[in-house]
């Protein structure tokens, strides 16, 4: 054991046994502080260790100017005072070998300051009474009072007051002056900050937690409305505000955020700060926390700038992690991993259901597909956004459900119809049909998924209207009947190109007839016209054109001729 060490053991037990129980005489803290500010003056003269934690010159007598934190506990200049200017000691114990910088707070004209003595404290100097002013602080105010009282620190007050110039003065015969209230000799970096502050009184309060060793290295201490912590490099920073009551909700350093490890970054929309655990973002949706698995994906979306300021916390349903941000949406689950939906992907996404529709959860990341334009990848189907050809503008489309499940068996993008123009139509009874680059698909209960290419599907495609088509679903897929001619089946006539008038549609009763007759390889060759009606007299006949003659239905008598 040093002699230091020896000498505060035994005064500390001795104050125990004569001080009275108020005193803060019997406390080893205050007589080690004594000790450590300048030992061998407290260890060989008749002075208290309560007047040495005080230093020299703490009566009212001495003439000096009361230190704030022994009014009101803050070591702030209190209301109706100002910074005035200030002076330093050089090579101070208390700011471990540093300039200690003592700050006067000037009355404020007008204010209701008396001029009297300390008291409570062993720091009974002059409150109010000293009249003078050094004057390197707010110059701009003309007017002031007596000196009310100081503020200590052991940062350059032009550091953190911009009204104060580095205009320096010195008088080293205040460098024993302290108080109670004030940190003793070579508080720790942390401790400095939080008395440069204010300290118990101050912006941070009162001390919630002692000083730590940090999970990032480095330290971190708790405060009523702060937290102060240093990295391993020696940076200090705070959290405050909003991050704070996020971050002590969280559980602080023992929740699963864990302790801070890089300074609070900003941009024009939020700041942000990383923890051991995860990321704590603050915007005008509030402060929430990123963790776990979801960040990663966060990350990945471009954080802020990309997928937005997370607008909740994150929830966990049946082992599915999802969290909402503004402009997208962070999903995970043991089965697909972590992935974000973000932009225009993420608009088409949540019109469709989000996770609980036809797409389920996101199983990749947005990512660029050859030819231009990017997709999303999901447990049952594709979001892509792309400028299809003639296009003047990027289009956002899915490919879902039955209608993706057939198309990617049948080579998705690289198969016979292309990338998608456009999401699915639902028809009347369920059934389904959506474009593609090269034609389209159809889907119904009966008939399953059926592919339709080139000017066959347009011309199907164009006899949908107010969710029905005149012929119904095909109920096939294109058949090549004849050379040179196309036909797709469906539940009430057909469309059938090859005749030299494009794709025509056949339906109704002239359809089942034409079929009996052989339909593409009957006598009447293709079919060169739509069926259309022959007057607009109610219940006029209907007929339809071939390479070799016509059909007509009358029907009145239900009858189907030729010619």
């Amino acid at each position: 054991m040093s002699v230091a060490e020896i000498v505060v053991n035994t005064l500390a037990r001795g104050w125990r046994r004569t001080a009275d129980r108020r005193s803060f005489l019997a406390s080893a803290a205050v007589v080690g502080s004594a000790l450590a500010t300048h030992p061998w003056r407290y260890a060989s003269r008749p002075v208290s260790a309560y007047d040495s934690v005080c230093g020299d010159g703490a009566a009212c007598a001495d003439g000096w100017s009361v230190f704030c934190c022994s009014i009101d506990g803050a070591n702030q200049c209190p209301p109706g005072s100002f910074v005035g200017g200030w002076w330093k000691a050089d090579q101070s114990g208390f700011c471990c070998g540093s300039a200690r910088y003592y700050v006067d707070c000037n009355a404020t004209c007008g204010s209701d300051w008396k001029c009297h003595c300390g008291s409570g404290s062993c720091d009974q100097r002059r409150v109010a009474c000293n009249q003078f002013r050094y004057g390197q602080c707010h110059q701009e105010i003309d007017c002031y009072g007596p000196v009310v009282c100081r503020v200590v620190t052991c940062t350059p007050p032009w550091q953190f007051d911009p009204s104060c110039t580095a205009t320096s003065l010195t008088d080293n015969r205040t460098a024993t002056h302290s108080a109670a209230c004030l940190p003793g000799d070579c508080p720790s970096q942390i401790t400095r900050y939080w008395y440069d502050h204010g300290g118990p009184g101050g912006s941070f309060g009162p001390q919630r937690a002692a000083e730590r060793a940090s999970k990032a290295g480095g330290t971190v201490a708790a405060y009523r409305d702060g937290l102060i912590y240093v990295l391993r490099n020696g940076q200090l920073h705070t959290l405050t505000g909003a991050t704070w009551d996020r971050y002590l909700a969280a559980g602080a350093g023992a929740g699963p955020l864990g302790d801070p490890s890089s300074t609070t970054y900003r941009d024009g929309v939020a700041s942000w700060v990383h923890t051991t655990g995860g990321l704590l973002v603050t915007s005008a949706a509030g402060a929430h926390a990123v963790i776990g698995d979801l960040l990663g994906a966060y990350t990945r979306a471009g954080g802020t700038a990309g997928i937005g300021v997370p607008v909740e916390e994150r929830h966990v349903v049946r082992g599915v992690t999802s969290q909402r941000c503004s402009h997208g949406i962070l999903y995970g689950s043991a089965a697909t991993g972590a992935h974000a939906v973000a932009g225009p992907e993420y608009r088409l996404y949540a019109s469709r259901g989000l996770a609980g529709g036809k797409l389920g959860l996101p199983v990749s990341d947005r990512a660029a597909i050859p030819g231009g334009g990017v997709q999303v990848k999901f447990q049952r189907g594709r979001i892509y956004t792309r400028t299809p050809g003639g296009a003047s503008a990027p289009s956002t489309v899915s490919v879902e459900g039955v209608l993706f499940d057939a198309w990617a068996r049948n080579g998705g993008s690289g198969g016979r119809i292309g990338f998608p123009l456009a999401t699915e139509s639902a028809w009347r009874g369920g059934s389904l049909s959506q474009p593609f680059e090269h034609g389209g698909m159809s889907w119904s209960a009966t008939h399953g998924p059926k592919f339709v290419t080139g000017p066959l599907w347009a011309r199907w495609q164009g006899l949908t209207a107010n969710g029905r088509n005149s012929v119904g679903v095909p109920i096939g897929d294109v058949e090549h009947r004849t050379a040179g001619s196309t036909r797709i089946s469906c539940e009430r006539g057909a469309v059938i190109d090859g005749g030299g008038a494009g794709p025509v549609v056949v339906h109704g009763a002239i359809w089942d007839a034409y079929q009996r007759a052989g339909a593409e390889r009957s006598d009447l060759g293709l079919p060169v016209s739509d069926v259309y009606v022959l007057s607009r007299a109610a219940g006029a006949r209907q007929r339809c054109d071939f390479q070799h003659g016509r059909l007509t239905w009358d029907p009145a008598t239900g009858a189907v001729t030729r010619g």
